[in-house]
């Protein structure tokens, strides 16, 4: 409301659906105004269930940043070893400790996650990795705003 006492129309968000990476999403004009929860694409999920599913056909064990993490990679259906960085005491004995004949890294799609990605990469012999899948799932989430995998935790919530 502005001083006098009427409703200042151009400060309230304008919701409306627009095509983003070929997929229908929710935005809201302007951005800085607008806090939406929505509800995903059924075809959406389904899609992101059945990655999860040949990824955990495909792969020996995944690691992840933080407990969050692994709960939203549970909630995914994926059932294989999990590890996370948050519990290794550094990252090179971190590295040491797996065994596993193919990983896949599915550390955030942010700036510090694609770093951690890097050197656990140095860290982790090329052929024990398997990065298609992380290119996968992150190109699964991504167009959605989602950037991290612990937001699996709500995959079968009506929203985020």
């Amino acid at each position: 409301m502005n001083p006098r006492g009427s409703v200042d129309r151009s400060r309230q968000p304008v919701q409306f659906y627009r095509r983003f990476a070929g997929r229908e999403v929710l935005a809201c004009s302007p951005p800085r105004l607008c806090v939406v929860t929505y509800r995903e694409h059924a075809a959406w999920r389904q899609e992101l269930l059945e990655l999860i599913g040949e990824m955990n056909k495909d792969v020996d064990a995944a690691i992840v940043e933080g407990q969050n993490d692994r709960l939203g990679l549970r909630a995914a259906g994926f059932e294989k070893r999990i590890y996370t960085c948050s519990e290794a005491g550094g990252l090179v004995q971190f590295a040491t400790r797996i065994d596993e004949e193919w990983v896949v890294i599915l550390t955030d799609f942010d700036p510090a996650g694609r770093k951690l990605n890097a050197r656990l990469r140095e860290l982790l012999s090329d052929s024990q990795i398997t990065p298609e899948w992380r290119r996968k799932v992150g190109a699964q989430l991504t167009p959605y705003g989602r950037r991290d995998i612990e937001s699996l935790n709500n995959l079968f919530r009506d929203h985020w």
